[in-house]
C-alpha cells in the first residue's frame, strides 16, 4: 500500500461526505483529527515550523532532489540526533536514548550542568558503553 497526501484547499473539505466518498473509492483512507481537537496534528505543526524556520527558508533549492537530501540530513543527522528538544528536558535525542539504555552511567538529571556529558563519560553516537 503507498501513502498518498492530499491536502484539500478549505479544511472543511475533510469532513464533506462527497469527498470522503471519492476518498475510500480509490482506496485512500483519510486522516482527520478528532472533532474540536486542535493539538492532535500539534507535534507535526510544531516540526514542521522547526524545519522551516532552521533550514528550508535559509535555503534556494535549484532541483526537487537537492531539498530532499537536504531535509533529509537536517532530520537524521541534526534534528533526531543533536537538536536540543524542549520535550525531553532540552538535551538531543541521543543523549535520552543513551540515558535510557545505560542508566547507572548518568547521575541525576543534571549532569549536563556539572560537566558530566555524554563525551566525558566515554559515550558518543558509535560508542560502546562503559564496562
Amino acid at each position: 500500500m503507498s501513502l498518498v497526501l492530499r491536502r484539500p484547499l478549505e479544511s472543511a473539505q475533510y469532513a464533506s461526505h462527497a469527498y470522503r466518498e471519492v476518498l475510500t473509492g480509490a482506496g485512500i483512507v483519510a486522516s482527520m483529527s478528532r472533532k474540536a481537537d486542535c493539538y492532535d496534528n500539534a507535534p507535526m505543526e510544531s516540526f514542521f515550523h522547526t524545519l522551516k524556520g532552521e533550514l528550508v527558508h535559509h535555503r534556494d533549492y535549484d532541483t526537487r532532489a537537492e531539498a530532499q537530501r537536504d531535509i533529509f540530513a537536517f532530520i537524521e543527522g541534526f534534528y533526531n540526533r543533536t537538536r536540543l528538544h524542549s520535550a525531553i528536558g532540552h538535551v538531543a535525542p541521543i543523549e535520552m536514548e543513551l540515558k535510557a539504555a545505560y542508566p547507572s552511567t548518568f547521575s541525576g538529571e543534571d549532569h549536563i550542568k556539572q560537566g558530566n556529558t555524554l563525551e566525558s563519560r566515554g559515550l558518543a553516537i558509535g560508542s560502546s558503553p562503559p564496562s
